[in-house]
């Protein structure tokens, strides 16, 4: 009661702040500024991780290209004719081009760090790039193509000096490796920080080995005019180019060994290259070796660190004369540690002290955020828009267990929630003494304590050296009132959890000898994912992936949606209404209900407890059917009164228009559907599905529904891309105008603009389609009263529809202001009403208004229009005919429903109104 005192006044201003950045459809005004800058950081570019999966391997693949142009490019130098005709060289230099192009493209891409802190914005990672390696790429790729240029003109040197210049790209071989080993540390791996360290020092010593060997035998090959190289002294020449290289390679190598090499310089220039050489690389090299003896040196560093530890620990159980079993007992739980990475949580290293505070805490918080997240309660409220994640993290306990130790023991109070992070236990029940459950990580211990108090059932024991977290329900209790948007979610997730335990015994209520109540440790996980989605912080956050009553009831009802879904694969829409036609009444309803799976016993409508929609809906496709086969006497078959009832001629026109329409049979399935569908959204708690943006009206609902949750809609999932266009297309004419509003002059002229210019984006048939299924519609209004025909289509109401209808004809071609007008018109001719002067127009349109149907109501609205002064009538007037196109229009909704609802008001009165 006090969590719900404290989280009830904060949850609308959470679910107003969550809701504001999606709902915005118009350019925000000067007030709005703060909302639309939320909006837009919604919408960011979103960049790519530097230390995500997809850069690790972009990055391993530059380090391959990287190595392989380290190896061919002095090569090529050396011997240019050589790779000239070469297919796979040929291949490679197209494929790096087009590889390095993309990685400039990516770099652009790519989060990067400035003073710690990762930036995603596009212009500062484009400022950023720019400034360090973008001139470098770029040089990299002009080059590359300079070289494929070159390459085909026969130019050596300028092709040489292209290719020397590019090995410029092997600086980033370091950045790359530092970048992998970065990663390696990062993620504990320290075995393979040491394989990469000296595989780059191998790589470096090679590389650079290499380079001087294909030097020298350039040298050689540039004083071979003159017969005076090594090349032409040592008859090399009469080798191949393999074994030169190989000659070449061993003599360099041989400047760095004591081992004495049988050639020797035989001009100035070799005698200055061999010079530079030992000069220049003998420091280079020193480095590197001194690198390998650094990085062993770290090994057997480590292993010393814990040799130590392990004889400090021998020495003091010596001291203390511990029993041998217990000295055995001790060291293994060491050994045990060191090959665990459960020291990690408890000693933070000194240079910590260095950081900030919040950096830091943000630090302890991700050491446990990846354990905690995967229970579905947690992983919901640890949802960034929450800031929740350090408070949550930091009530978490660390508890490290023994062999042997307890964790929590059988008729005990339930302290909170345990989680299994590392080691096996056994839970055991006190009946059970020899045996129990083994629990591994990660699992979730007690849950059912967190929010009621209870004793446990089992006891938790470890079978090797463990670690746990605790999480107390006073602490869980403290941070919840800081956020009330998770107080709520928790609250509704308690609820709904210990119900379901309640029901499936799971919390016993022990007897009257015994106090307190009991609740299994051990919960099903599925539990857990049911009670979360109770919560409407689910609901909002899941959009679109489930419907509560339908994931409640996924367990029971799975068999038979497949099997209704395969009824819907075998039918098609000529051999359903062929059926309903032959099919008595009852039978009509169920092979509805079979055709369109939402309408059938187990279909959404009922687990939505939507009935009185389901019936509207059913009655909308039967009328739909009744239209298209020309089934007059079903149609009429509920009407008793022959004073109202429909007439066959009244009949005969509405075929006219059906048959004019000349409608595919995919078009009548599209119809059916948005007929069968119409009603969900008028559900409240369907509505919650859509993102909020599309809940301002039940079609906007529905369209979103058949584009975005046909998971719970099985008859969309088997249309065919006609029949899906053709659905989609009434749909959004449906949002775009409301054929029942037009009915009743509801709306202006300037709505039948807007429907006049949507159609050139839509074929006519939608719009016919649209058309029929407004009259059906219609006709079903009453489908909550009966099933048997339609008890709205009486002739009075027969002959609205036809105004509506013809006042709609021709559209492509007439003008909006002259549909609205003319069927105003003609509602009014219809009731006698002569219309000589504008002030005549005002009453029609009034009279549409306020669905004047008998000579009673008419006289009564025109007597009210004259008891009116002079200066209302002209107001009124102005308000009534202006059209929203020239002169500005007011569209009030509901008005029609206000102003029979004040006439028949006895005190408050039509003239009023």
């Amino acid at each position: 009661a006090e969590m719900r005192d404290a989280v009830g006044s904060g949850i609308n201003q959470f679910l107003l702040r969550m809701t504001t950045p999606f709902s915005r459809s118009v350019s925000p005004g000067p007030g709005d500024q703060d909302k639309s800058r939320h909006y837009y950081r919604n919408l960011r570019f979103t960049a790519l991780n530097p230390q995500g999966t997809r850069h690790l391997i972009w990055d391993i693949a530059a380090m391959v290209f990287v190595m392989v142009d380290s190896f061919l490019i002095p090569l090529m130098i050396a011997w240019p004719g050589a790779f000239l005709d070469n297919a796979f060289i040929s291949f490679y230099s197209i494929l790096c081009i087009c590889f390095w192009s993309f990685d400039i493209l990516l770099s652009f891409c790519t989060s990067v760090y400035e003073g710690g802190d990762l930036v995603d914005s596009m212009p500062r990672i484009a400022k950023a790039y720019l400034k360090s390696w973008f001139c470098l790429d770029a040089l990299a790729v002009i080059l590359d193509v300079l070289a494929r240029v070159f390459a085909s003109s026969g130019n050596d040197q300028a092709l040489a000096a292209i290719r020397l210049v590019r090995l410029l790209r092997l600086r980033k071989y370091r950045r790359i490796v530092v970048s992998l080993q970065d990663m390696c540390s990062l993620s504990g791996k320290t075995s393979l920080i040491y394989t990469m360290t000296i595989s780059s020092i191998i790589f470096v010593v090679l590389f650079t080995v290499h380079f001087l060997a294909c030097l020298l035998l350039i040298i050689g090959q540039m004083e071979r005019a003159n017969s005076a190289s090594w090349i032409y002294r040592y008859a090399m020449e009469n080798y191949g180019s393999s074994a030169q290289y190989m000659w070449s390679f061993h003599w360099i190598l041989s400047q760095f060994t004591p081992a004495t090499f049988p050639f020797r310089p035989e001009t100035e220039t070799e005698q200055a290259f061999l010079l530079a050489v030992i000069c220049t690389t003998i420091p280079v090299m020193g480095a590197q070796i001194g690198r390998v003896t650094g990085t062993i040196n770290q090994i057997t560093e480590k292993s010393k660190e814990q040799h130590k530890m392990k004889r400090d620990l021998e020495k003091y159980l010596h001291q203390t004369n511990a029993p041998m079993k217990l000295r055995v007992r001790t060291l293994r739980s060491l050994e045990h540690a060191f090959r665990s990475r459960l020291t990690s949580l408890n000693a933070p290293p000194a240079v910590l002290s260095l950081l900030s505070q919040s950096l830091i805490t943000e630090l302890h918080a991700s050491q446990k955020s990846d354990i905690i997240i995967k229970h579905p309660l947690f992983k919901l409220i640890l949802d960034p828009l929450l800031d929740f994640t350090n408070q949550l993290v930091q009530a978490f306990q660390v508890q490290s267990t023994g062999i042997g130790d307890r964790v929590f023991t059988a008729g005990a109070i339930a302290k909170g929630l345990h989680v299994i992070t590392h080691g096996t236990f056994q839970l055991i029940w006190p009946k059970h003494q020899d045996s129990g459950t083994v629990i591994c990580p990660v699992s979730w211990l007690s849950e059912i304590g967190l929010f009621s108090e209870v004793q446990h059932t089992t006891t938790l024991v470890a079978s090797e050296l463990g670690q746990t977290f605790l999480l107390t329900s006073e602490d869980f209790s403290n941070i919840l009132h800081h956020s009330p948007a998770v107080g709520v979610a928790v609250y509704e997730y308690a609820s709904a959890l210990s119900k379901r335990a309640l029901q499936e015994t799971a919390i016993i209520y022990p007897d009257a000898e015994t106090s307190g109540m009991y609740a299994e440790d051990l919960l099903p996980v599925d539990w857990s994912e049911e009670a979360l989605v109770a919560t409407q912080l689910y609901q909002l956050f899941n959009t679109g992936d489930t419907v509560t009553a339908v994931r409640s009831e996924r367990h029971r009802d799975r068999a038979a949606s497949e099997d209704i879904t395969s009824n819907v694969e075998t039918h098609d829409v000529g051999s359903f209404l062929a059926r309903l036609r032959d099919s008595e009444q009852d039978a009509r309803v169920i092979l509805c209900e079979d055709f369109f799976a939402e309408l059938g016993e187990r279909g959404i409508y009922e687990r939505l407890q939507h009935g009185d929609e389901r019936k509207r809906s059913l009655s909308a496709v039967l009328c739909a059917n009744w239209l298209v086969t020309n089934n007059y006497e079903e149609m009429v078959a509920s009407q008793t009164d022959s004073t109202t009832k429909l007439r066959r001629e009244t009949w005969s026109k509405l075929q006219r228009f059906v048959q004019s329409a000349g409608l595919s049979q995919a078009g009548i399935h599209a119809v059916l559907l948005c007929l069968a569908l119409r009603g969900l959204g008028k559900s409240a708690v369907f509505l919650r599905l859509c993102k909020p943006s599309c809940r301002k009206s039940p079609e906007d609902a529905i369209l979103y529904a058949v584009e975005a949750l046909q998971d719970h809609l099985p008859s969309v999932q088997k249309l065919d891309e006609e029949t899906s266009q053709l659905t989609r297309d009434i749909l959004e004419l449906q949002t775009t105008f409301s054929f029942a509003q037009f009915l009743q002059a509801e709306n202006c002229p300037a709505t039948v603009a807007q429907l006049k210019s949507a159609l050139p984006s839509k074929r006519i048939e939608a719009f016919k389609c649209y058309l029929l299924a407004q009259l059906s519609m219609m006709c079903g209004l009453t489908g909550a009263q009966s099933l048997h025909g339609s008890l709205f289509l009486t002739e009075l109401n027969a002959q609205g529809l036809l105004f509506g209808l013809n006042g709609l004809n021709d559209i492509e071609t007439r003008d909006a202001d002259d549909m609205y007008w003319s069927y105003v018109g003609s509602r009014a001719a219809f009731f006698d009403v002569k219309i000589t002067s504008p002030s005549d127009m005002a009453i029609a349109r009034l009279l549409c208004l306020t669905r004047a149907t008998t000579r009673q109501v008419i006289d009564e609205v025109i007597s009210a229009w004259h008891n009116l002064s002079t200066g209302e009538r002209d107001l009124l007037g102005e308000f009534l005919l202006a059209d929203g196109l020239q002169f500005k229009a007011c569209t009030v909704k509901f008005l029609p429903l206000f102003l029979s609802n004040a006439r028949q008001n006895q005190y408050f009165g039509f003239l009023n109104a």
